[in-house]
Parts: C-alpha cells; structure tokens; sequence
C-alpha cells in the first residue's frame, strides 16, 4: 500500500527511505512467509512485549511546525489524552485486521492507519501532527491568527496538523470570526 500513495503521505521516515529507492526500478510483488527461504525483519510479526519508541533521526523532528515548549506540552498531553493513549498502543501492537474490531473512538483513524507513526511521543499522520482535544482549541486559534478565511486557514493547517474533524472546526471558527465576516464581500 505504501508504493501506491503519494510521497507526501507517507511517515517521514518511509519518505526518506522511498526517496532513496526512486533512481532504482523494481517491482514490489508479495511472498508468503513460508514461500521464503531465508526470512527478513521485514517478514517477522512485531514483538507484542516490546513497545519501545523506534528511533528516529533528528530530521524527522524538523516537520514539526512548533516550537521546544509547545512539543513538550504536545507530548504530555498526547499521554494525557485517552483516545491517542489507546491509538499509541494500537500503532505499537498492530492494526486489527478490520475496522469493527476497534474501539468506536478510533475507528476514524483507520482508512490512515498505514500513515501514522510516533515519534517522541507524538503521533504523526505522515509529515502531520495528530492534536490532543485539549489543543485544538488554541491550535485553531494559531491558524487562523492571520483571519485568512476557510480555506487558506485549511490549507496552512494540512501542512502541519490533523485531528478528525478539522475541516469542520475550521469553518464553524471563520463563520463566528466577526472581524473575517466584516471582510466578507456583501
């Protein structure tokens, strides 16, 4: 799935490694596990004990749009939130194999489930950053700080952030902004 999307979606760990195959080319064909001579990691199931971070290189951290103190408060309070607490475990344990098996809460994260990944206790959706609820707000205020309108306002928040929703959250701030509905044309 991953060779079918665009390179803009995937984690920014996968974008590194597609950039470095892209002079190359080759087919991707699926072999079974038990087809397989010699296995590689990249047959082996995760290690359902393990559920340490992967370490990433420094880089990665860069598409982040925020500041120390900010990724610091975005840690903590991705820990704190109780729906990205169980979407951390479900990255770290592996995605049931349908939607129906989840909870409710985090069904709306399946059709993204192979772009998420954690970094730092972060959870990125590709180069995006998946905000707690109890951000949002005061990230929503961040992005419209300029009264851009709807659809400016949308677009600089899918260079850096995502939580279900958004766009909607987005709209309902433009339309209760009295200084963008003064600048509205009649």
């Amino acid at each position: 799935m991953i060779w079918k999307k665009p390179l803009s979606s995937a984690p920014p760990r996968l974008q590194r490694l597609l950039i470095k195959v892209q002079g190359y080319n080759f087919d991707v064909q699926y072999k079974p596990g038990k087809t397989m001579t010699l296995s590689d990691a990249l047959s082996r199931l995760p290690n359902p004990t393990k559920s340490d971070d992967i370490p990433l290189d420094a880089m990665c951290m860069d598409l982040v749009h925020f500041g120390q103190s900010k990724q610091e408060q975005l840690q903590r309070e991705t820990a704190r939130d109780p729906v990205l607490s169980a979407l951390c475990q479900i990255i770290y344990s592996g995605w049931p194999d349908s939607v129906k098996e989840l909870p409710r809460d985090l069904q709306v994260y399946w059709p993204y489930r192979d772009e998420l990944g954690i970094s730092w206790g972060i959870i990125f959706k590709g180069r995006q950053v998946i905000i707690p609820d109890s951000l949002q707000t005061d990230i929503l205020q961040q992005l419209h700080t300029g009264h851009m309108g709807i659809e400016k306002t949308r677009r600089l928040a899918r260079e850096s952030v995502y939580w279900p929703n958004i766009n909607r959250h987005i709209d309902e701030l433009v339309k209760a902004c009295s200084y963008c509905q003064e600048s509205q044309p009649k």
